[in-house]
């Protein structure tokens, strides 16, 4: 019985020093590369069900996250929301229909809509949209105003269709626009660097141009007015606000398919409206800021490093957060999410989202997300060993002049 005690302490004593090493290797390696680069790194490893942390390399200095914000924008909607969306609310009066947004990004957006237009496409009466808007400007603070064509850059907007996105493209020399709303707003150029004027929604494409280019558009309760008249077949007209009516709501899709699409494909526009339901739910008003200081005061209070929070994308250079803010996060969904769930959200390495090209396994063993901008980029998320142990990990690249698919290898 001894020898047997004596072989098994062996063992154990063996996984130790191998853990031990491949640990102490990890440090040897981020120290040499901090010698040898001029970009700033950081690396934290924590296993839950031990509750150890196994690495902490800058773990405690303040990072620009990108799109890692997002993890928190997850957390924030899924401790405030239910389980459905309000797509809208409305109100019946004599022979009218009043309708007015809700900040759901989902309308016309790849989700499933038929609630929404089947509900307008059946209305016998009138429509009318409220003139409401959200309770801050369309963009973020520290968002690049030069970024206003990018696809990862839609206003946000209390009443959206189409993602507040146009998609365009040339086929057999004509345009093609989804919504066909803002065909005879393309012009086809020889060459062109700019695919939408500032300030204007007059957009552009090459003529020799083979994607499909998307496009936000400025948006206005207008132009959703027409846009959904248009999808629906029917005149909407927009009229003043009006407190006064005791409006009721209609559901659209569950929060889940907002989650999921948000973190895997890394979706802006979602994380912003998604902050923008969150303020309106626990401070009564349609604000990202609102959603942010509820969050931080009530659900984040005890973060190791009190991070600056601006947005919910992440688009925003003003945001600073810890490697060991995102570990202590993750483990909170740990453990308050069952793991098949938490998992779901996230991309799988070799198998979805942002992290599909990444060389995979025959099953994924890495669920993250990731978070880049220019010179930054970062990954977050659950690593799952060859023995089944979970472990959470945040490591954090900043400020670097080299090609991301270095970084990222």
């Amino acid at each position: 019985m001894n020898y047997l005690l004596k072989f098994i302490f062996l063992l154990i004593s063996i996984g130790i020093l191998i853990s031990c090493g491949t640990t102490h290797k990890i440090k040897s390696d981020l120290k040499h590369s901090n010698k040898e680069s001029s970009f700033f790194k950081g690396l934290v490893i924590y296993n839950p069900k031990m509750k150890k942390e196994i690495l902490n390399y800058n773990g405690k200095k303040y990072f620009t996250p990108a799109s890692n914000t997002k993890l928190f924008t997850f957390y924030t909607a899924y401790k405030a929301l239910q389980d459905s969306v309000v797509g809208l609310e409305y109100y019946k009066v004599k022979d009218s229909l009043l309708i007015k947004g809700t900040a759901d990004p989902s309308l016309l957006y790849g989700f499933n809509s038929t609630k929404i237009i089947d509900f307008l496409k059946n209305e016998a009466d009138s429509i009318y949209m409220l003139n409401e808007t959200i309770d801050e400007p369309p963009y973020g603070n520290g968002w690049a105003w030069d970024d206003y064509q990018d696809y990862y850059m839609p206003e946000k907007s209390l009443f959206s269709v189409y993602g507040n996105i146009v998609k365009y493209s040339i086929k057999d020399s004509l345009v093609i626009s989804t919504p066909s709303y803002f065909k005879n707003n393309i012009t086809i150029l020889d060459s062109t660097s700019v695919t939408r004027e500032l300030t204007k929604n007059i957009f552009y494409i090459e003529k020799n141009h083979e994607k499909e280019n998307e496009v936000p558009f400025i948006t206005s309760n207008k132009l959703v007015a027409e846009l959904l008249g248009e999808q629906i077949q029917k005149t909407i007209k927009v009229i003043p606000s009006n407190k006064k009516y005791d409006f009721k709501i209609l559901k659209s899709i569950r929060y889940d398919d907002l989650y999921k699409q948000m973190l895997v494909v890394s979706d802006n526009f979602i994380a912003e409206q998604l902050l923008l339901q969150v303020g309106k739910e626990v401070a009564n008003t349609y604000s990202v800021k609102a959603a942010i200081d509820y969050s931080l005061t009530n659900y984040l209070q005890d973060l190791p490093q009190k991070p600056r929070w601006v947005d919910g994308s992440g688009l925003s250079r003003y945001n600073l957060f810890s490697p060991n803010d995102f570990v202590f996060l993750l483990d909170k969904m740990f453990n308050e999410i069952p793991l098949p769930k938490l998992l779901n959200y996230f991309p799988a390495v070799g198998e979805s989202g942002t992290l599909k090209d990444w060389y995979g396994n025959e099953k994924p063993y890495v669920y993250a997300k990731s978070g880049s901008l220019s010179n930054n980029y970062n990954l977050s998320g659950y690593l799952i060993t060859k023995k089944g142990t979970v472990l959470i990990f945040s490591y954090m690249n900043n400020h670097y002049q080299k090609s991301t698919s270095s970084i990222k290898s």
